[in-house]
């Protein structure tokens, strides 16, 4: 059991550090870029690099609107130092991820200067919630959302002790909020700063008059670092693309989702499970009661999260990891209720977590077939893997103090989303691995041969293959015609409930949920028309 002279508030970023590595590194060795958001993420940066645009991101050789560009400018800073590698894209966006670990924890000394032990307590509370473990490594936007968050948090607290830096700080945040995904950083922002009378304690602070003049200020802030990048990038990018940097991406999901939309009570039933473990820990029930809004800190975070849960299950378009930003606020009061407890924990309040990770453990490593779809040396030996992954959960049932039994929760939450990524490898590497079709299409371009994409095209095979031109997508109706004028070209489509061997394909693997086609146009000229599309059933897009 770990000597608790080193579960001390001193020896956090170590232990942050250290589990924040061997999550990145268990990524980066057991997955590839998973389609469709990360390789069309990808691919968007490598556009903007292999066309010397970095103003406008671009997808298959159209300006792209629905991020805007600070992730592909992280890539492209790395890329001139590495040279272009995918080393570099799986490590940017999680490198945000340590950096809020540790923003969580400058907030609680902040929030809670005479505990120190919040300071311990918060940034473990955040790394070992499953959900924001499993996303630490994804190359995806929600990190960099949620640092630039903590950051405006961080300002508005020193502008609430006084500081007038605090707006200036909040103001740089919501500007690179904005770059990094767009206006949803001011969801995240604006509403706790404009509620200040809610949870600031009475005599505390500036004045009103002098905070919402703060405010007005953080705000136009946050606008011109936004708009130095928006204007000259709608101006180059054309008019379709100005409305929709200004106008469509913002209200068009928060009015009426284009995608993603949902109830707005979808997030209540599945806020639990994202919290997870800390939902399902008696420890952390027993001090529920005892939360008090007597203090700015605890007030400041309640209305943080409550306020923003809000919003967000009002804003039309949802999705799970639009969640990960509340998780600080929910740490932060989880670790102001603990650090304020000298109660030891009990071995009943420790089996539940650890009945539930040992489950789950045991689960992903007793897949059906495991003997056959695991990585042979792992199957070989995957009973050796389980003990080792279930030792830390094991020993919740006999740690006594809270902060050894925060430390392990969190060590078994990490061991818990690598021993995922070890059992989803092979399955990863059978319908996400998109090496060998980007490869074949990065051939024909060498070669002059055109390339048309039946459907949609989520740009999923630019960066893998480092393409240097645009596919051309084709409709179902537009494929015959193609196909005659193009009879050395090749044709990519796919189709759900496809498992046979139909001749004709030179390449074909599965994909997603379906299965993957490349045709020869020569081949296809001397079929039905309707050949591509019976020969699996109606195509889908990508």
């Amino acid at each position: 059991m770990p000597n608790h002279y080193l579960l001390t508030e001193r020896n956090v970023p170590i232990m942050l550090v250290v589990l924040w590595l061997l999550l990145v590194v268990a990524g980066l060795w057991l997955r590839p870029l998973l389609p469709i958001d990360e390789t069309r993420y990808v691919s968007v940066a490598w556009e903007m690099w292999s066309r010397g645009d970095f103003l406008v991101p671009y997808i298959n050789g159209e300006p792209y609107s629905h991020k805007p560009p600070l992730l592909f400018w992280i890539y492209h800073l790395g890329w001139l130092v590495t040279g272009v590698s995918e080393w570099w894209v799986r490590v940017a966006a999680p490198l945000f991820s340590l950096g809020s670990l540790f923003l969580v924890r400058h907030i609680a000394h902040l929030l809670w200067p005479k505990q120190q032990a919040a300071g311990y307590y918060a940034p473990l509370i955040v790394l070992g919630s499953v959900f924001w473990t499993a996303y630490t490594g994804a190359a995806m936007f929600d990190m960099l959302l949620t640092f630039f968050m903590l950051l405006g948090v961080i300002g508005i607290i020193r502008a609430t002790q006084g500081a007038r830096s605090g707006f200036v700080i909040t103001g740089v945040a919501i500007g690179l909020g904005i770059l990094a995904k767009g206006p949803v950083i001011l969801l995240l922002v604006l509403p706790t700063m404009l509620l200040m009378p809610l949870w600031r304690v009475a005599g505390e602070g500036p004045s009103l008059g002098r905070w919402y003049l703060g405010v007005l200020s953080s705000f136009l802030l946050g606008a011109l670092i936004a708009l130095a990048w928006a204007v000259p990038a709608g101006m180059a990018g054309g008019e379709v693309y100005r409305d929709a940097i200004f106008w469509g991406q913002s209200a068009g999901r928060m009015v009426k989702s284009f995608a993603h939309e949902r109830a707005w009570w979808w997030y209540l039933p599945v806020l639990p499970v994202l919290l997870f473990p800390w939902s399902y820990w008696p420890a952390l029930w027993r001090e529920l009661p005892r939360l008090s809004l007597k203090d700015t800190g605890t007030r400041l975070c309640v209305t943080w999260f409550i306020v923003t849960f809000v919003i967000f299950s009002a804003v039309s378009s949802k999705q799970l990891h639009y969640m990960l930003p509340l998780f600080p606020a929910a740490a932060l009061l989880a670790a102001n209720l603990l650090a304020r407890s000298n109660k030891p924990v009990s071995a009943v309040s420790q089996s539940i977590p650890a009945i539930l990770l040992i489950g789950l453990i045991v689960l992903l490593l007793a897949l059906p077939n495991s003997g056959k779809s695991l990585p042979f040396w792992f199957a070989d030996g995957r009973w050796t893997v389980l003990l080792l992954a279930v030792v830390p959960a094991a020993m919740l049932l006999f740690v006594r103090t809270l902060k050894t039994a925060v430390a392990m929760l969190t060590i078994t939450s990490v061991t818990l989303v690598i021993i995922m990524l070890i059992a989803l490898q092979p399955v990863f590497n059978k319908v996400a691995s998109l090496d060998a079709v980007s490869q074949i299409i990065a051939r024909a371009q060498i070669e002059q041969k055109p390339v048309a994409h039946l459907l949609k095209y989520n740009n999923q095979y630019h960066f893998p293959g480092r393409l240097s031109e645009p596919l051309v997508i084709l409709s179902e109706q537009a494929l015959p015609d193609w196909v005659a004028a193009h009879p050395d070209g090749l044709v990519i489509s796919y189709h759900e409930n496809c498992y046979g061997s139909p001749k004709g394909p030179i390449y074909t693997q599965y994909y997603l949920d379906r299965r993957l086609f490349v045709w020869q146009s020569a081949y296809l000229r001397e079929q039905p028309n309707d050949y591509v599309l019976t020969v699996c059933g109606e195509p889908v897009g990508s």
